[in-house]
């Protein structure tokens, strides 16, 4: 988007952001969508879950492999019944369009601070692609984590931690870089380079590996603080 495309999408945002304050949930539903809208119309409608792309593939594929007989056999489901992808329309955005823009970073609160026995009862792995556009984006995401909050404002008990933590980048022993991590206690956070909103249909080894890091090896990622390797050049007065 260009400066004047710019200065109109803000003022779709700052209706959305009123609405959103002002608890219309429905209506902040669609000037949401207008925001999105119109800044994809800006980019020339490239596909919002990967910004590289004008074609949604995946969509065409899920359809094609659901409506295989094999398929419709294994789960039970009649021959003339068809899957029908549907995103942003349909029964099931019509009936979550009061709750689709709520905040529900106070439902993770109590996930990271369950106990069972010493231990978290839970982990929590946020990750995101960096060329998705849409809800679940990389700023969005370490905003929400910067900032957890409990239903009561409380915060989390490790908030402080969290935001002095350093963002490591993470390796392919011994040089290929996977991504970027963050993790501490029983919250990490995964950005993948070169991924999309679907981040396994991108980058399906690097999702291997993010998974086995974090199930088995506790969270533990091969991976380091590239400012500390940091000489700068200039040296002062």
């Amino acid at each position: 988007i260009d400066t004047l495309q710019e200065e109109k999408i803000v003022k779709l945002w700052k209706i959305f952001n009123e609405l959103c304050e002002e608890g219309k949930w429905e209506d902040a539903t669609d000037a949401g969508n207008d925001v999105e809208n119109a800044v994809l119309a800006c980019g020339g409608m490239p596909d919002m879950y990967d910004i590289r792309q004008w074609t949604d593939n995946t969509g065409e594929n899920m359809n094609a492999y659901m409506n295989l007989n094999a398929v419709k056999d294994k789960l039970n489901i009649p021959d003339d019944y068809e899957w029908i992808t549907a995103d942003d329309s349909g029964p099931v955005t019509d009936n979550l369009k009061a709750d689709n823009m709520k905040d529900v970073t106070p439902l993770f609160l109590p996930l990271l601070d369950e106990m069972n026995g010493e231990n978290p009862a839970y982990k929590l792995l946020f990750y995101t692609g960096n060329f998705d556009m849409s809800a679940c984006g990389y700023t969005g995401t370490e905003k929400v984590l910067q900032n957890l909050r409990g239903k009561d404002d409380e915060k989390w008990k490790y908030q402080k931690n969290w935001n002095e933590l350093k963002r490591k980048v993470w390796v392919n022993p011994p040089s290929a870089t996977n991504g970027f991590v963050k993790s501490y206690a029983n919250l990490t956070q995964v950005t993948v380079p070169g991924a999309g909103h679907l981040v396994p249909l991108n980058k399906p080894v690097i999702s291997r590996e993010m998974l086995y890091a974090w199930l088995l090896n506790n969270g533990e990622f091969p991976a380091y603080d590239p400012l500390k390797y940091f000489k700068p050049l200039y040296k002062g007065e």
